[in-house]
């Protein structure tokens, strides 16, 4: 267990046979999705940080994570209403960032100040996912200059973040990137 930024973290690889099944678990997968043939399993160990809330503040874990960003981060959001998150991701594209978020048209409305405040900032395009059979866009999760991965339970908004038992999961992995970067890409295409 180290600290990052004041957070404990809980940091652990994966290796040996541990690793080569996690691998092969990885590749079924992505094997029985439609994730395209480039959207490659990471086979090798990835440094894994586990965080809870409301034991820790997700908010500023995102934000700290999101102000990485230098070159680019890709954000698939259920929700996205949480303003410190926004705000962050609207800085990002400030620094030079290109920032793409992709968010659930169900909650469009609910989150729409947020959302409208972030169409307007250069830098920054906002799709909604649109999917022919209707089904949902339930990820909390985005990629920063193809090398960070963030995923968990956790929606962007205040109490997601701060006040229910969530969980955020990163991974600063290239390859963990890449494959949720081509996966973004599909629902990107799909998206308006």
């Amino acid at each position: 267990m180290g600290k990052v930024g004041g957070f404990a973290v809980l940091t652990f690889g994966v290796a040996g046979p541990v690793a080569a099944g996690l691998a092969a678990l990885w590749v079924a997968l992505a094997s029985a999705t439609d994730a395209p043939p480039s959207a490659t399993a990471p086979v090798a160990p990835a440094p894994i940080e586990l965080h809870f809330s409301p034991d820790e503040d997700l908010e500023a874990i995102d934000v700290g994570l999101i102000e990485e960003a230098g070159e680019r981060i890709e954000v698939a959001a259920y929700v996205l209403s949480d303003e410190a998150v926004v705000e962050a991701l609207r800085d990002a594209a400030v620094r030079g960032a290109k920032v793409r978020v992709l968010v659930e048209p169900a909650n469009d409305d609910k989150d729409a100040a947020e959302l409208d405040e972030l169409r307007r900032a250069p830098g920054v395009e906002v799709r909604l996912r649109r999917r022919p059979d209707e089904a949902w866009m339930h990820m909390k999760a985005y990629a920063v200059d193809r090398v960070l991965y963030r995923g968990g339970a956790a929606n962007f908004s205040r109490s997601g973040e701060t006040r229910q038992d969530n969980d955020l999961i990163i991974v600063r992995d290239a390859a963990t990137a890449a494959w949720f970067e081509a996966k973004f890409q599909a629902m990107w295409e799909t998206g308006k």
